[in-house]
């Protein structure tokens, strides 16, 4: 994390949700999978992702979007969760990998909760955010949509502790920042000083 001081300037963090969740007792690993709530129509990546954990001995909780049929996207074996749409804060707390299109909420709320992330932008905006969680080692980029290729990176993010544990540094200086609080603080204290 970058200190930047300044008087105009008061640096917070990301504004999430600290609500906790009941933490499931999982006997193994879990994968959530989103690609937000915009450009989320991608029915061969989602069969892709389908396909390449199918029958693992991992669970894999996925939210394809409101305006996706579940149902075309074929047979689901019974170690996957899909949902139109699921409460991230939640899903978040109990997964050990987030497959991601990279929009800044979606990574803020990743990071605030340590989870790692394979990152697959879908925008110009979201490569920026990609690069850089990429950059501070949180994450590992997603290059090319097919099978083997989505489940070797996402394994690879999984398996190796330097991606959660570099996430869960970030989440540290995200907490220090001091988030919502933080801000009405200081913009309390702007009013209190230049009261007449």
């Amino acid at each position: 994390m970058v200190e930047t001081f300044s008087d105009k300037y008061y640096f917070v963090g990301p504004s999430v949700s600290d609500k906790v969740y009941k933490i499931n007792l999982k006997t193994r690993k879990q994968i959530y999978i989103s690609l937000g709530t915009v450009n989320n129509k991608n029915i061969s990546f989602y069969k892709n992702c389908i396909n390449a954990f199918e029958n693992c001995d991992i669970y894999v909780v996925m939210s394809v979007g409101k305006d996706t049929d579940i149902k075309i996207l074929g047979n689901i074996s019974n170690n996957f969760c899909i949902k139109n749409s699921l409460n991230q804060i939640e899903v978040l707390q109990n997964s050990d990998v987030f497959i991601t299109h990279c929009g800044m909420n979606s990574v803020n709320e990743s990071l605030y909760y340590g989870v790692p992330m394979v990152l697959f932008p879908q925008q110009s905006e979201q490569r920026m955010v990609a690069q850089r969680v990429f950059d501070l080692g949180a994450g590992s980029m997603l290059k090319k949509n097919n099978i083997e290729y989505i489940k070797k990176i996402t394994l690879e993010v999984m398996n190796n502790d330097k991606y959660k544990e570099n996430a869960i540094s970030l989440s540290k200086t995200f907490h220090r920042a001091g988030g919502a609080k933080k801000a009405s603080d200081a913009i309390l204290n702007i009013i209190d000083t230049n009261k007449c």
